[in-house]
């Protein structure tokens, strides 16, 4: 789906889940499952984009240092879920925020492979241990179909792997999945742009800083490692059956609400 939503709006990377063909034909629903970057935006805007989108609960992925370095309020009467799907993101990712950035940021070579393997690193705990996603599933079942968003930092790898699961769990195709994955580095070109151009400003290592670069981008090889896990099972229903919690009714439901 390229379809942004409110492309005008200053939410980056804001899109919908719906119109991809699922399980036995059917397909996701539009309107209903949204997902997204940052909302640390005033109340007001949030409120322009959110409100007419009828969202109904908001699942912050964030770790609670980012919350807290980047706190939103949201309009009233919409619900909001911290679900932090990494614990923190203080190793491995220091010197990421480009605004921090003084020129002087150097590492050494044990330190750069460190960095340069951290994404590998997040997508190979999300798919290993991905209880949280399957709680996640289990709230959006008791929600009942209204409309909902969810989001993390940038929209791509916390926010990637769920809209990841969720799909596979309406049966999605994994071609579909991957194109809906990658479409993050579309949605987002104007923001990693701007950030390449502080980074090319102010890291004077060049492999640091195309290792930074690499890390702004939703990449094939860090989704496949997330899914490795996944295809170690028989079916994702037993991946999800055994990996994420989530019984066979809750599958059900879930699709029942979200396949048309």
């Amino acid at each position: 789906m390229k379809k942004s939503v409110h492309s005008g709006s200053r939410i980056v990377n804001l899109r919908d889940l719906g119109g991809y063909v699922g399980r036995d034909g059917q397909r996701v629903r539009m309107g209903l499952l949204f997902r997204s970057g940052d909302l640390n935006l005033s109340v007001e805007v949030l409120a322009r984009v959110l409100v007419p989108l009828g969202v109904s609960l908001v699942f912050d992925l964030r770790s609670t240092d980012e919350v807290e370095a980047r706190p939103y309020v949201l309009p009233e009467g919409v619900r909001y879920s911290h679900r932090p799907i990494l614990a923190s993101l203080a190793n491995g990712m220091e010197g990421l925020n480009p605004g921090t950035f003084d020129g002087t940021l150097s590492l050494s070579p044990e330190e750069q492979r460190t960095l340069a393997a951290f994404m590998h690193r997040a997508y190979d705990a999300m798919g290993e241990n991905p209880e949280v996603f399957g709680s996640i599933i289990k709230e959006i079942v008791v929600n009942a179909g209204r409309p909902l968003l969810f989001h993390c930092a940038a929209g791509k790898d916390r926010t990637g792997i769920l809209a990841t699961m969720i799909l596979l769990a309406l049966g999605v195709s994994l071609e579909d999945i991957k194109e809906h994955y990658l479409l993050s580095n579309e949605y987002r070109r104007e923001v990693v742009e701007e950030e390449s151009r502080a980074i090319a400003e102010t890291v004077d290592d060049p492999v640091v800083a195309s290792i930074i670069r690499d890390m702004m981008l939703a990449r094939e090889e860090y989704l496949r490692v997330t899914l490795n896990h996944v295809g170690s099972y028989p079916s994702f229903d037993d991946y999800a059956r055994e990996k994420m919690g989530l019984t066979r009714a809750e599958l059900e439901g879930l699709r029942r609400l979200y396949l048309e």
